[in-house]
């Protein structure tokens, strides 16, 4: 059995020990960043099965039922190509909606409309207008009544030369709105591992500094994906891999995708350090550890309220993480909520407690319980006063 199958068994345990030990169910945390490659990959087989995949199609999408790129049981980011003219015209209505009609509703379905547009726009073939125009009239098919479904996200993916103050370009002119956009997703390249040097080798948090895709996004208040990356350097690539899945995995992105095929440079996972490092990443053992917290200063703080959190990372484990919060001074008026499941990924769990006493001291801390309800980890408290 996969290792993030067998966590996902675990933390249905532990919910249900939850709900029987508190006044009301805790919310199950949201899953943790996925890890995959193209459908084709070149050496997938020696790294998978991936925990998504990504699939081209130069024009038209596949048949869900029959094409090897969508039949497969894996979350997939599905990209797809029309001329946005035709789009708009409604040339091609009849072959979205059989394509959405039949996309699965037991697995996420990350859709996308031409990736990439950038440079088929700057040489003339459309217009950004055009491009978000045909985007816009393809969501509104996935949200007609019939064929809506709520595993079925719009998915924008742009380059993150974008990004890069040398490229010239202002991302935004590709964007077709953020009511039409559900996840904005990345092709990331050129992390200095394919000059004369091999010194200057970007990792991620540094390539964010000259091309900062996650923080653009986040502002949007969108979530974050990778459709394509690829990083040339085989002496490095293995410790380069563990350090992005890592980042990814931290920052709560939704899925990685690594272009393990031909460019005009070779990105594939040929050597098997990389495919190591890679499958480590997808099954979950690079992550593994015993569960850390850590306690962040209280926010909202008003004369009768404060919000409480910290951010929790289970290393692949499930636990219930509660808040528990007390007067400083005697440590009275002690409370502690029922919890929430944390599973996998890194997660912040927060909680607003009202009825506080004005001009008071409290102290805090989050409580990390196992499957059995043993207490495992109580990180050091904080303190905040409430208003006069």
């Amino acid at each position: 059995m996969r290792t993030k199958l067998m966590r996902a068994a675990l933390a249905a345990l532990l919910a249900g020990a939850a709900a029987a030990t508190a006044a009301s169910a805790p919310a199950q945390a949201a899953p943790s960043t996925l890890f995959g490659a193209p459908t084709n990959g070149a050496y997938l087989a020696s790294y998978g099965p991936a925990d998504m995949l990504r699939a081209f199609f130069t024009g038209a999408p596949g048949d869900w039922a029959t094409s090897p790129k969508l039949n497969v049981s894996q979350p997939v980011n599905v990209s797809f190509k029309y001329p946005p003219a035709e789009v708009i015209a409604g040339t091609h209505d009849a072959a979205l909606r059989k394509f959405f009609d039949d996309a699965p509703t037991n697995r996420t379905v990350w859709w996308t409309f031409f990736h990439e547009p950038e440079d088929n726009i700057e040489a003339g073939e459309f217009t950004k207008e055009q491009y978000s125009a045909a985007w816009q009239h393809i969501w509104h098919i996935t949200q007609e009544p019939a064929r809506y479904k709520s595993n079925v996200k719009a998915t924008l993916v742009l380059m993150d030369w974008d990004l890069d103050v040398a490229s010239g370009r202002n991302w935004l002119d590709f964007y077709p709105g953020d009511a039409y956009v559900d996840v904005i997703s990345w092709d990331v390249y050129q992390f200095k591992d394919n000059n004369t040097s091999t010194t200057d080798n970007e990792l991620m948090a540094a390539h964010q500094l000259r091309r900062p895709s996650l923080a653009v996004t986040a502002a949007r208040g969108k979530p974050y994906a990778i459709s394509e990356l690829g990083y040339l350097d085989v002496t490095d690539r293995p410790a380069f891999l563990a350090d992005l899945a890592n980042w990814a995995r931290s920052n709560n992105a939704v899925f990685v995708a690594y272009y393990d095929w031909l460019l005009a440079n070779d990105n594939r996972l040929h050597d098997t350090a990389s495919q190591q490092a890679w499958a480590s990443a997808i099954d979950g053992s690079l992550f593994a550890g015993p569960v850390t917290a850590v306690n962040n200063p209280a926010t909202g703080v008003t004369s009768s309220s404060a919000t409480m959190s910290c951010r929790v990372d289970p290393h692949n484990g499930s636990y219930r993480v509660a808040i528990a919060s007390w007067r400083t001074t005697g440590g009275t008026g002690f409370a502690e909520t029922p919890g929430v499941i944390v599973s996998d990924g890194p997660e912040t769990v927060s909680t607003v407690r009202t009825g506080l006493d004005a001009n008071a001291s409290y102290t805090f801390r989050c409580k990390i319980y196992d499957a059995n309800n043993v207490l495992v980890l109580k990180p050091d408290t904080l303190t905040f006063t409430t208003t006069a």
